[in-house]
């Protein structure tokens, strides 16, 4: 089972458990062993805090370095074991479950045999905190995530139907939050 969550109709599997065909087939076991999606194999953090005018101005930001996830091309075409051809479908061996099932789906490389590009990314945060009588503090504050508007590539599709290795998803662009906060 994969390290990630899923809609009932995915055939991998993931956290949520939710009704799908995986482990309906003995194929699904094909090329199962490998790397899960969420493979962060080196991940870096550097963070640090600099205040201005005393303690009422506050300049924070952290910049963070990660591998990037893995994904495994997925097909509904299996070759005979020993099989040294076109590969075509016409080649393709019939699954008996497909008439039950349905769509049947394997890993036609050993799991998370493909990764996305490394990736990093840079938050800050500008915070005011100007004094506010004896016992409270009142603060406004900025965060801009994705400083430097990155755009990275967070999925690819894994289908071998003509489209496989385009990209599925990208990661949110620059973003920018304020907000304020009084503590006592």
């Amino acid at each position: 089972i994969d390290n990630i969550g899923f809609t009932g109709n995915q055939e991998i599997g993931g956290l949520d458990s939710g009704p799908s065909s995986f482990l309906d087939t003995p194929n699904s076991q094909v090329n199962w062993n490998g790397k899960l999606t969420h493979d962060p194999t080196n991940q870096l953090k550097l963070s640090g805090t600099y205040a201005f005018l005393g303690p009422h101005l506050w300049l924070s930001a952290n910049w963070t370095y990660y591998t990037g996830d893995t994904y495994t091309r997925q097909s509904e075409c299996l070759l005979p074991q020993g099989f040294v051809g076109a590969g075509t479908k016409d080649d393709c061996h019939q699954f008996p479950q497909a008439a039950v099932t349905g769509r049947v789906r394997y890993f036609a490389e050993t799991r998370g045999s493909e990764r996305l590009p490394d990736y990093d990314e840079i938050n800050a945060r500008l915070e005011w905190k100007p004094p506010l009588g004896k016992n409270g503090e009142f603060g406004v504050i900025v965060d801009v995530f994705n400083l430097l508007n990155y755009t990275q590539v967070t999925e690819r599709r894994d289908r071998d139907d003509g489209n496989f290795n385009q990209p599925r998803t990208f990661n949110i662009g620059r973003n920018i939050r304020v907000g304020a906060r009084f503590e006592f």
